[in-house]
């Protein structure tokens, strides 16, 4: 039950990021006076599918207390490179880019969610592992 919450919270933050990637990149480009990248009625569905899809590899991280730092090294860069390759595919799929430039747009908005899901990721953790020791120690104080 925990990995399917942390899926469905991991498939959340994604999309949010997605979403506030494309928002930021559109208002700057409309501020510059750029060519503005349109939204089609697709993309917004688009952006939901792939976030739930680059949640479903956090199954790589069960068990993660029993890893050594080794294998948490390679789990990060196996994580890491499937979900790029997840995301590059949506991307070709539902045309978020069509040339070289948007391919680097795509890869560095990425890495800019990834960075930022795995931080929200590990707070929202170490907040529950905080909430369960409160309520461990009052049980204890209560015994």
């Amino acid at each position: 039950m925990r990995m399917l919450r942390l899926i469905v919270m991991q498939a959340m933050m994604i999309t949010f990021g997605i979403v506030a990637i494309i928002g930021l990149s559109l208002t700057i480009q409309h501020f510059n006076g750029g060519d503005v990248w349109e939204i089609q009625w697709y993309h917004p569905l688009s952006f939901i599918v792939c976030g739930i899809l680059g949640a479903i590899p956090t199954v790589v991280w069960q068990n993660m207390e029993a890893l050594t730092k080794s294998q948490f090294i390679v789990r990060l860069i196996l994580h890491c490179l499937v979900l790029y390759v997840v995301v590059m595919a949506c991307g070709y799929f539902f045309q978020w880019y069509t040339e070289m430039s948007g391919f680097i747009g795509v890869s560095i908005s990425f890495f800019i969610v990834y960075g930022f899901v795995w931080a929200a990721t590990m707070f929202g953790l170490k907040h529950d592992e905080k909430e369960i020791n409160a309520a461990i120690d009052q049980i204890r104080d209560e015994e």
